[in-house]
């Protein structure tokens, strides 16, 4: 029985909408996000760097871990900032500004 051809896939190309998270990469609201997500994070680890209870306290090891998850939720590690631009280095992996703009 002869072998049949494989024929490769149709390339297509992808457009991400990136509005949700930013208009551009010269957004104004960039910078205000990121100093957001520096605050958040300086306040919780300000709040919990110097304690141990929740070592041993159930319930403030739920308020941390709470508190947490908050902030993980609406900073991540870098923010929406971060998630705009590494996105954007991947539909361009080769601009060294996008990838600076990521780093920084």
């Amino acid at each position: 029985m002869p072998k049949k051809k494989s024929v490769p896939p149709k390339r297509t190309r992808t457009t991400w909408n990136l509005q949700p998270l930013f208009g551009s990469d010269d957004d104004q609201r960039i910078n205000k996000v990121k100093k957001e997500v520096v605050r958040k994070s300086s306040a919780f680890t300000t709040k919990w760097r110097d304690r141990i209870d929740y070592l041993k306290n159930p319930f403030a090891m739920k308020e941390a871990l709470d508190e947490y998850e908050e902030w993980k939720r609406t900073c991540g590690t870098d923010g929406d900032a971060g998630y705009y631009f590494w996105l954007r280095c991947q539909q361009d992996q080769n601009d060294p500004e996008l990838k600076a703009s990521f780093n920084k």
